[in-house]
């Protein structure tokens, strides 16, 4: 499967495999969260508004303007919220796995291992909806630096994991079947010359 997409920490010899996004539920999230913060007191102040100060425009007026003011502070909230759910990625490439997840507007963390390190991935999908919608965490542990790279909200989890497994077990046969020629090739050759 080609890729269209690029991630600035990507090498330039070096493929994407698999792109991790997570599930449209962040949606949701965000949306109830809008809902919650935003729109019942939003309009619960419009109407304290409209109906208690009908003789007083000033105090109207103020309190239109701490509504409007309020109500922007929680749409900017939800955004950055999303857009911090938004850049929360896993990318498999040919050679590594990359865990970039975005810890607020002005951090983000990037991890990575090579595939060959992955051990084992795992997946968890917990309640209600993550089970009929298809969605759960992954964590995959690894033999490097960082043991456990973890990611919620992931679509298909149980697929997800087991792929991941797939490609890291790939990428050891491969570095098996260069390391045997290798030594194959090296017993053949006498004196850098080759017997046949």
């Amino acid at each position: 499967m080609a890729f269209h997409h690029h991630f600035t920490e990507q090498r330039p010899d070096e493929t994407i495999v698999l792109w991790i996004e997570k599930h449209w539920i962040r949606f949701v999230k965000v949306l109830s969260l809008f809902l919650f913060l935003g729109a019942i007191p939003g309009i619960a102040i419009f109407f304290v508004a409209t109906m208690a100060f009908t003789d007083n425009d000033f105090a109207r007026a103020l309190l239109l303007c701490f509504g409007l003011m309020y109500e922007l502070l929680v749409i900017l909230y939800c955004y950055i919220t999303l857009l911090l759910d938004e850049l929360d990625l896993f990318v498999v490439t040919d050679q590594r796995l990359v865990d970039i997840t975005q810890e607020n507007l002005f951090h983000r963390r990037v991890a990575d291992t090579p595939l060959e390190n992955i051990q084992d991935a795992t997946a968890e999908q917990k309640g209600f909806l993550p089970t009929i919608l298809n969605y759960g965490d992954v964590s995959v542990q690894t033999a490097g630096k960082k043991s456990e790279f973890m990611m919620d909200l992931v679509p298909r989890s149980f697929d997800m994991s087991k792929r991941i497994l797939e490609i890291a077990s790939e990428k050891r046969s491969s570095l098996r079947e260069k390391q045997a020629f290798s030594q194959f090739s090296s017993s053949v050759t006498t004196n850098d010359k080759p017997l046949v």
